[in-house]
């Protein structure tokens, strides 16, 4: 409307730009105000405050190939997987920071030379998290759409996730103690789509000699109670000894207790390092974990590698590492998982690794699995070959 009245105001010609002039300058005031309200309002230059962010994250590209040994399945696998997480840390002050992760994901299946369109992924941002963080004297809260890592759920990329808060507060001379309420947990196995709401207590202590953890849930209308004991001890320089215990009571009517347990030994000198170790679960049907990348039974392979919520099972496992130098390094383990009520699920594993770090951000990873079952009537016997590409930011 101003603009419009300047052409038409008819007057003589000093008065016709001087109106002009007085005209420009009230709009441009107003653009500048609308255009640097959110800097004006902070006292911060768009310049400061984009210095002031955090980037951190990882691009991570994995080649699979999955060869069946049954005639009667379909032909080798190949998978191709992209991944990637960007965090962006906000400081707002020396007490609290703006968290905001971006996840995103892509995969791609051919089945011999017969590429898989059903079977792919594109590539979509999915799994964000958004969240305040605060820190001060002891105490640590995050708050709002958080990554969910504890001893039941998955931790790392595509980790679980819900909406809620996780708090500790450092009582001194190591002890920690830690609570969590989360509103609809995501992105975990068991669970699936439907979520539920998550309550955690936790005690930790770490020391020179003890790192030990004890955590307590209850997850509604899905477990009354599920409670995990870690503890790792180094006696000796070199030597470490782990144990894991676990418990928990699913909701349904009737459900027996549900038990897991698992011992270790590392023994690490001149780089050179063997781990062998021992797990069982008890004859009661039931769950321990939300998801299969829960540190709470993870103890043998890459094809099966979480026993925590088998019932009636063991395993026993090694493995063997030797590290060739600061940027090379290769491991073999073997796994045997028996399970004392369905025998045609015995079976065997074997993993050969190498890793090589180019550099402090760039590093490769090769495996080879190959799992043979015992008695092969209904589970497929499978190699596996990863090759993993991570470069990190």
């Amino acid at each position: 409307i101003e603009l419009y009245e300047i052409l038409m105001y008819n007057t003589q010609e000093n008065n016709f730009y001087k109106e002009i002039y007085m005209k420009l300058a009230k709009l441009s005031l107003a653009a500048i105000m609308a255009v640097g309200a959110f800097s004006f309002a902070n006292a911060t230059s768009l310049e400061s405050a984009i210095k002031g962010v955090d980037l951190s994250g990882f691009v991570r590209l994995r080649f699979y190939n999955y060869a069946y040994k049954k005639s009667s399945l379909k032909n080798d696998t190949n998978r191709w997987r992209g991944s990637s997480i960007f965090k962006f840390t906000v400081p707002v002050s020396d007490t609290i920071k703006v968290h905001y992760d971006v996840l995103a994901e892509q995969n791609a299946y051919s089945n011999g030379n017969q590429f898989e369109k059903t079977a792919v992924t594109k590539a979509a941002v999915s799994n964000n998290h958004i969240y305040l963080a605060y820190s001060d004297a002891g105490l640590n809260a995050i708050a709002g759409r958080i990554p969910v890592a504890t001893s039941i759920t998955g931790s790392g990329y595509g980790e679980a996730l819900g909406s809620g808060a996780i708090t500790t507060y450092g009582l001194g001379n190591g002890f920690t103690v830690a609570g969590a309420f989360i509103d609809d947990l995501e992105s975990v196995d068991q669970i699936g789509s439907t979520g539920a709401d998550l309550f955690a207590l936790a005690g930790l202590y770490n020391s020179n000699m003890v790192n030990a953890q004890v955590w307590a849930y209850r997850v509604t209308n899905f477990l009354k109670y599920d409670y995990t004991v870690s503890a790792t001890v180094k006696p000796v320089d070199g030597l470490s000894v782990k144990g894991d215990y676990a418990a928990s009571k699913k909701y349904t009517t009737g459900a027996n207790n549900h038990n897991f347990w698992d011992l270790s030994a590392t023994y690490a000198a001149n780089g050179l390092s063997g781990t062998v170790g021992y797990a069982d679960t008890n004859k009661n049907n039931g769950l321990i974990v939300t998801d299969q990348d829960a540190p709470i039974g993870n103890v043998t392979g890459e094809q099966r590698y979480n026993i925590a919520n088998m019932t009636d099972t063991d395993a026993w496992y090694a493995k063997l590492g030797y590290q060739i130098n600061t940027q090379t390094s290769v491991k073999t383990t073997y796994n045997h998982i028996n399970n004392k009520t369905a025998k045609n699920d015995d079976s065997d594993e074997y993993v050969f690794y190498a890793n090589y770090a180019y550099n402090k951000k760039l590093s490769f990873r090769a495996y080879y699995s190959v799992l043979n079952y015992k008695n092969d009537t209904t589970d497929n016997d499978e190699n596996q070959l990863q090759l993993q590409t991570v470069y990190k930011f």
